[in-house]
């Protein structure tokens, strides 16, 4: 008589969370990283609009001059740090080894251990604001070393900044080996996608401005428990007789800040690339350009950290080269957009959602490349607390990344999740975020032409023209649709993966190497891997079977 083998007992780890939250799978890993995302987005979303109601009740704002600038310090390191940053991790850390046709991420340990940094500093940097943080709404540390970092809130932000440097190097160091190491055989360089190449270059910078980034975070933390450890200044003299302590202004801060957010337009200008691609049925029109000029924006990147430097008056030969770093950079993003025109005029567009949000990101990083050179030509930079660069930098830059990164989560949803979103809402969210990213834009542009300065929305005694306030209404107008659109994406997501429509492998017919992968992708990835002869081996795979069958 056989006996029955006794089953053992289920324990802790066997549950479904554990096993996502405990797991090093780098699909794993992407999709947490996607949902922090996301989560960190509908938190900035909300200061977003409240700061934009705020606006449009000036001079007599809703909230006070503090109140306000802790709102518009939340909008403005949870965009960055909690929505963008984990954004182009997570798709870094899901799709890089599915394009380059590996099992697995290189140092997979090292990568779940970023994410969990990460997610550490982004909950510091959202809740600092609430233990009370900095007076102003740039972040802005004391003036000297003279006052050391003695509040809570403060103390917060430096400690969240110096885990989301070194969680961010983990993981960008993790798809760099990746990429160097661990692909196909038969995928060399030239044959390696464009997207791939952006988040390699966007993981290059990452870990040069966080390294930075993290020694000025532990200088904070360190100075914060006494006043001389690092008593000294960084001081230069300006015509004007001004000086400047580096640590004492927003340079020293947004040093990490500014190099990430050019850094996140690598990640933007490689996801058009690869949506443009495929909607399109073309080879990617100067396609070695475009890589160049992806490596110089990652290079320039580096240098938008003297921004302030130039807003602060430091010297007056930066007046000069920065903004020509700027024109420079601007050339780099032509260089991209000259490709995307080339590969649409060499295929037949398809005009589905994601397309429809790349171009739309394109359109705005066109207008941002003439405003800038517009605010920034050389011998006539603005004033720094114009609301002008409120335009450019909230408008356009900020504009495309949202467009760009949401084409994104619209292309690779069917991947990620094995269930298409409904087409109808998401031409619905394409309408409403291009009205209301046009809304912001003209409305900030009003205010700026109306010599109004950034953060005036709470003082009374800010000289509020007519134009300031129909530009209030427009900017208002537009962030609720913004909203609206974001949050439509987020409760359609939600209803797909309960009850979306599944999907095969490869819903888009697109060429790269994930839509040869099963939707979603099993956890060795791939069961085989077709041959590989150019950079859209499934274009290839395709007109293979094409002429076998004509054969």
């Amino acid at each position: 008589m056989a006996v029955n083998a006794r089953q053992p007992l289920p324990t802790w780890r066997d549950s479904g969370g554990i096993r996502l939250l405990s797991s090093v799978d780098h699909k794993r890993i992407g999709s947490l990283y996607l949902a922090l995302g996301l989560g960190a987005l509908a938190v900035a979303g909300m200061a977003g609009l409240l700061l934009a109601f705020d606006l449009d009740h000036a001079p007599f704002g809703l909230l006070d001059g503090f109140a306000h600038d802790q709102v518009a310090l939340l909008q403005n390191v949870g965009a960055l740090y909690g929505v963008a940053l984990p954004i182009g991790l997570g798709l870094a850390s899901y799709l890089v080894p599915l394009q380059i046709g590996a099992d697995r991420l290189a140092f997979s340990q090292l990568n779940a251990i970023g994410l969990w940094v990460v997610a550490g500093g982004v909950l510091l940097l959202i809740t600092s604001p609430a233990a009370g943080n900095a007076e102003r709404a740039t972040a802005d540390l004391p003036e000297t070393f003279a006052d050391p970092l003695s509040s809570q809130g403060r103390q917060f932000f430096a400690l969240g900044m110096l885990l989301i440097a070194i969680g961010s190097t983990l993981t960008s160091f993790s798809v760099l080996v990746t990429i160097a190491r661990l692909r196909a055989p038969a995928m060399v360089a030239a044959r390696i996608p464009v997207f791939t190449w952006a988040i390699a270059l966007f993981a290059f910078a990452v870990i040069a401005a966080g390294i930075a980034m993290g020694a000025v975070s532990a200088v904070f933390l360190i100075d914060a428990g006494s006043a001389d450890v690092f008593a000294f200044d960084v001081v230069a003299s300006t015509e004007g007789g001004a000086h400047v302590a580096f640590y004492g202004n927003p340079s020293g801060v947004w040093f990490f800040g500014h190099p990430l957010l050019y850094a996140v337009l690598i990640v933007v200008a490689g996801a058009i690339s690869e949506i443009v691609r495929t909607f399109t049925r073309a080879r990617a029109g100067g396609r070695g350009l475009m890589i160049v000029g992806l490596i110089a924006l990652m290079v320039l990147s580096i240098l938008v950290s003297l921004y302030h430097l130039i807003a602060d008056g430091f010297s007056a030969s930066f007046d000069q080269a920065i903004p020509l770093a700027a024109f420079v950079a601007t050339i780099a993003l032509g260089i991209c957009a000259i490709g995307w025109a080339l590969t649409l005029m060499g295929g037949r567009a398809s005009l589905k959602p994601p397309l429809a949000l790349a171009l739309l990101a394109v359109a705005l990083l066109v207008v941002g490349t003439i405003l800038g050179l517009a605010l920034g030509f050389v011998g006539d930079f603005k004033d720094a607390t114009s609301y002008h660069l409120t335009a450019l930098f909230q408008g356009t830059i900020g504009g495309a990344t949202i467009a760009a990164l949401l084409g994104a989560l619209h292309y690779w949803f069917p991947k990620v999740t094995g269930r298409a979103l409904d087409p109808r809402a998401a031409w619905l969210q394409v309408g409403l975020l291009a009205g209301g990213l046009s809304a912001v834009l003209v409305g900030q542009y009003i205010i700026g032409e109306s010599n109004i300065a950034r953060g005036a929305a709470s003082d009374a005694t800010a000289a509020w023209s007519s134009g300031g306030k129909i530009g209030a209404a427009f900017t208002l107008a537009g962030f609720l649709l913004v909203f609206f659109a974001l949050a439509g994406f987020l409760a359609e997501s939600l209803k797909s993966l309960a009850s979306g429509r599944r999907v095969g492998n490869d819903p888009w017919e697109g060429d790269t190497l994930e839509w040869y992968a099963s939707s979603p992708p099993a956890p060795e990835n791939f069961a085989s891997l077709p041959e590989i002869r150019s950079a859209r081996p499934l274009a290839d795979l395709r007109a293979r079977r094409e002429r076998s069958r004509g054969s």
